[in-house]
């Protein structure tokens, strides 16, 4: 083993589990994207595997500090460590896998909205009843689509900086494309907003009002919440996969609970308004 060969094995074997997923994560996020990592991962040997890998990290810096102390309360410090970087590599999973889910919803919700923009433009006729339903529609649309993506990014934000260390969550091409949707959509914003400071002036008298005006940082401010709410499902869905894989169902229920209650109470309340 070489010099260099032996530095690194090192310190791939002191590591804590938190600097093993992080080791982890930065081998992984080289193939760009998660279906290139999992493509890549059908001719490796079983050691390459994520779980075993970081197994393999996690385990001899343990037990080397623990040295000396009870079979008990090594093996006990073992399963915590293993825990730790199982419910890491997990919700990294989770998050990318969130935005692989909606990853073609957005996309074609923003294609629609691009359609109809032109649309709109196409008709001068902003005073037109029916084109204003249609306005307010489209209106209405854009907006959803911004809480979405500010949710989104947002709690993507909070994942990376609460528990890997700043360092982004998500593989190259689900962050791009994050940000090129929520790009697309603030773009679309701004054009809405010119149309309607053009329409809305005295001189145009087309029943327009600058209260149709859409405020992206009022948007962005009242997403908040909701990015709070999905980190933290995140989370719960990573901490019921790390509890299964252990072992631990009698946990499941409790870490799940306040996700589910929260949508069941949106779900009612979406109801209530319909």
């Amino acid at each position: 083993m070489t010099g260099q060969a032996g530095r690194i094995k090192r310190i791939e074997t002191s590591l804590t589990p938190s600097q093993a997923v992080m080791l982890w994560m930065e081998e992984a996020h080289r193939h760009g994207s998660i279906r290139a990592y999992a493509t890549w991962l059908v001719d490796q040997p079983d050691a390459v595997f994520p779980l075993f890998w970081l197994c393999d990290r996690v385990e001899p810096p343990v037990r080397q500090a623990m040295k000396g102390q009870s079979r008990d309360a090594v093996e006990w410090a073992i399963y915590e460590a293993l825990r730790e970087a199982a419910f890491l590599f997990h919700l990294h999973q989770q998050a990318n896998l969130r935005i692989l889910q909606d990853w073609r919803a957005l996309h074609l919700n923003l294609a629609l909205l691009l359609v109809e923009r032109r649309l709109l433009l196409a008709d001068h006729r902003l005073g037109n009843a029916a084109l204003k339903d249609r306005r307010a529609r489209w209106r209405g649309v854009l907006t959803a689509a911004l809480v979405e993506l500010y949710a989104l990014t947002g709690a993507m934000e909070r994942l990376g900086a609460r528990y890997f260390r700043g360092h982004p969550v998500l593989f190259e091409d689900a962050a791009q494309g994050l940000a090129w949707c929520l790009a697309t959509a603030e773009t679309l914003v701004e054009q809405h907003n010119d149309a309607i400071e053009f329409a809305a002036h005295p001189e145009h008298p087309t029943g327009v009002t600058k209260r149709q005006l859409i405020e992206l940082a009022a948007v962005r401010e009242a997403t908040a919440g909701s990015a709070n709410r999905l980190a933290a499902e995140l989370v719960a869905l990573a901490r019921a996969e790390t509890f299964a894989l252990l072992g631990e169902h009698h946990a499941i229920a409790d870490v799940l609970r306040p996700s589910v209650a929260h949508r069941a109470a949106s779900a009612d309340s979406a109801a209530a308004e319909a």
